[in-house]
C-alpha cells in the first residue's frame, strides 16, 4: 500500500517521540495515548502513522482484544471512528484503532537513524528529516506541520522549555507520594469512577515518564499536573488527599 506524505511525516514524528520515551529499548512499550496527546495528533492521523511504522516492520503494537479495552483507549477508538466516519474510511480505521501500545523495532532503529544521518534525503517510509527542522530550547513557537510537493521543505522551530533538576525531584517527591505509604492510588482506585481512575493513571505515567527523561518538557508536565489535580479533586476522600495536592503544586514549571 502506498502512503502520502502526510502519513509517512507523521510516521516519522511517532517514531521519535516513541524512541525517545522508550529510551531505544526495543523491549519498552508506550502508550499511544501519550504519544498522541504530546504530538497533537488526531486519532486518525495517529492510526496513519502507525500503519504506516506496522507495515514497515518499524514498530510492533498490541491491539485491544474484543470487549476488554480500557477506558481509555474506547475512547481513542470512539473518536477516531467518528472522525473516520466523516472522511468515509471507517472500516479501515477500525482496524488501525484497536492499538493500545507500541514498541520500537530494531529495524525502526535502523531506520530512524538512517533518516538522522541523511536528513535531506527520504527513506523507504520517511518523507527528508529536514522537511522539518526542530529546535529544543525555550517556550514553543511554533506547532505548524505543511506537506507539499516532494522535495519541499517546511522549517518548523519548536521550542520547548526545559523543566529545572528541582522540579523533577519535586515530580519525583509527588510520584513516591501518589503510591507510597499513604496508599493514595489504592483509595483513588476505590473512590473514583473507572474512566477517571484509568486517565488519572496515563497522567500518572506521563509525570513518570517526563521525570525519567534527559530532556523533560515543562508544558507537557503542566498539561498532566493540571490534569491529575482536577481528577483528584473529583474524589469523595477530599480533604484526605490535601498532602498529594500540596506535593502535586510544588511542581512549579
Amino acid at each position: 500500500m502506498a502512503y502520502d506524505a502526510r502519513n509517512r511525516a507523521d510516521a516519522l514524528r511517532v517514531i521519535r517521540e516513541l524512541n525517545e520515551r522508550a529510551q531505544s529499548d526495543t523491549g519498552q512499550y508506550v502508550d499511544l495515548w501519550q504519544i498522541k496527546r504530546n504530538l497533537g495528533l488526531t486519532s486518525e492521523r495517529l492510526a496513519g502513522a502507525v500503519d504506516v511504522l506496522e507495515a514497515g516492520g518499524l514498530v510492533e503494537s498490541v491491539r485491544r482484544q474484543s470487549g476488554s479495552s480500557t477506558s481509555i483507549h474506547a475512547r481513542i477508538r470512539d473518536a477516531g471512528v467518528r472522525a473516520a466516519e466523516e472522511s468515509g474510511s471507517r472500516k479501515s480505521f477500525k482496524v488501525t484503532s484497536a492499538r493500545e501500545v507500541v514498541k520500537i523495532t530494531e529495524a525502526g532503529l535502523r531506520e530512524l537513524l538512517e533518516a538522522e544521518k541523511t536528513p535531506y534525503a527520504s527513506t523507504k517510509h520517511f518523507v527528508p528529516y529536514s522537511s522539518v527542522v526542530f529546535n529544543v530550547a525555550g517556550s514553543v513557537h511554533s506547532s505548524a506541520f505543511q506537506f507539499a510537493s516532494p522535495g519541499a521543505q517546511q522549517h518548523v522551530e519548536l521550542r520547548f522549555e526545559n523543566v529545572a533538576s528541582g522540579d523533577v525531584r519535586r515530580i519525583q517527591e509527588f510520584l513516591n507520594e501518589y503510591s507510597g505509604v499513604a496508599h493514595h492510588a489504592l483509595s483513588l482506585a476505590r473512590e473514583l469512577e473507572s474512566d477517571d481512575f484509568a486517565e488519572l493513571q496515563a497522567e500518572v505515567q506521563t509525570l513518570q515518564a517526563q521525570a525519567s527523561s534527559p530532556r523533560p518538557k515543562a508544558d507537557t508536565v503542566r498539561i498532566s499536573r493540571s490534569a491529575i489535580e482536577k481528577i483528584v479533586a473529583r474524589a469523595p476522600g477530599g480533604v484526605s488527599y490535601a498532602p498529594l495536592l500540596e506535593r502535586l503544586r510544588q511542581i512549579r514549571v
